[in-house]
Formats: structure tokens, sequence, C-alpha cells
């Protein structure tokens, strides 16, 4: 008795290694496809001893974290701890999500209050209050989840709005963005980087940064943590 079965058969789990390929050392970082109906590996992270926050990217399925099951749809932040069992099943439109890890450390970063800004007719910046741009959508997900390993924070600008121009040499810390939806261009120092939907982009802690709306708006997702605490996890 066998069963002989082609490689075309099997549908592929898509694993993106973004830690890796972008050098990021404060956490780790992964985006993952599943096909319509495909499961995740189970498990959990006893042995790293990490804290997990699941990103949900694009389709629907569901995830079991023990005895538990949530369903999973766009949009949708899970925080997972290290010795909780989790699976994810897509559903029949499958399922893309972004994984971020890091032992938990009693992370507590000084952000602020986020700034907006409109171009002027110079190409300066004149600063507006939240109040005068209703539509600036700001998600503290790290404080909602009570992630402790790194900084989760949702953007959504509107328009040609422009995110606070800033650096973090006051908190060492390194940020990865990840742009949703939306359009828009990232000033890093001196060099213009166009934003779009699935772009990935590190920033070290000494360069400044500003983002600038396109013309759809611009929804990013913004993760930051020390960079010097050499993150080297199993994958």
């Amino acid at each position: 008795m066998y069963k002989a079965l082609d490689l075309t058969g099997i549908d592929p789990i898509r694993l993106r290694g973004v830690r890796q390929a972008l050098g990021v050392q404060a956490f780790g970082m992964n985006e993952f496809e599943l096909p319509p109906g495909g499961i995740s590996k189970k498990h959990d992270e006893t042995a790293t001893g990490q804290e997990e926050v699941y990103v949900i990217l694009g389709g629907h399925g569901e995830m079991t974290i023990d005895d538990a099951t949530m369903v999973l749809r766009a949009d949708r932040y899970v925080r997972v701890l290290p010795g909780s069992v989790r699976q994810l099943r897509a559903g029949e439109d499958g399922l893309r999500y972004l994984c971020v890890g890091a032992s938990p450390g009693g992370y507590e970063p000084s952000l602020g209050e986020p700034g907006l800004h409109e171009p002027d007719r110079t190409g300066g910046c004149t600063e507006l209050g939240a109040t005068e741009v209703p539509a600036v959508l700001v998600r503290r997900v790290r404080h909602a989840l009570g992630v402790s390993a790194f900084g989760v924070t949702h953007f959504h600008l509107p328009p040609h709005v422009w995110h606070k121009r800033h650096d973090e040499v006051a908190t060492a810390q390194e940020e990865l963005y990840l742009v949703l939806d939306g359009d828009g261009v990232m000033t890093v120092d001196e060099d213009a980087v166009e934003l779009r939907p699935g772009r990935y982009v590190l920033v070290q802690p000494d360069a400044v940064r500003q983002i600038q709306a396109g013309e759809r708006g611009i929804g990013f997702v913004c993760f930051g943590a020390p960079a010097g605490r050499g993150y080297e996890p199993p994958w």
C-alpha cells in the first residue's frame, strides 16, 4: 500500500523572511501566505520565551489558541503569549499575515503624540493640530494588546497629510514600517522612498524620517524596539 503525489499537487505555504532580508535586530518578522484551506504549524513559543503579534494582511480564516478559536480578517491584530499553543487555518480565499516576535522585556518607549503636517507653498511644513484633521487615525495597538516586547502602532493619514518628522536617537530604537493601503512617500534623511501596499521600510535610530500621504491617503503599521539587543530567534 502506498501513495504517490507530485510536488505540484501540494499547495505551498509561502514564507517571507522579512527580518533577515532587512537586517532587523530588535525583533523577528516573517510574512506568511496560506493557500485556501491551508493550515500553519501548530506550536508554542515556550522554548524561545517570546510573545508574538499576528497582523492579518489579507484573506480570511481562523486561529486556534489553546482551546479558543477566533475569526481572522484583514486589519485584525492578535497577541499570543509564549506558553499558548497556536495554529492558523485559511478560509476559502486564503490567508496572508505577518508574525512579529520577541521576548517580553518591559518595553516602554516615550513616543509622545503623533504630529501632523501639510506642505506649504515653499515646500516646507506647517504644523496642524489633530482637531483640524479629524480623519487622521492613530491606534495604539501595543497598549490595547498589552505587548511588552516591542511597540506596535497603526496609522492612517488622509490624502497629502504629513506624519511627524523625527528620529529615534533618544530611544535608540529601530523602526519597521509596513504599508497596508494607499500610497505616499517617506523621506529618510535625504532620500525619498515610494510607499505602496506590501512595502517594508526599516529605519535606523539616527535617521530622520517623515511620511507624506499620497492622493489616496495611506495606512501603515509601525513596529519599534531598541536595536542593540541583538535579537536572534531560531527562524
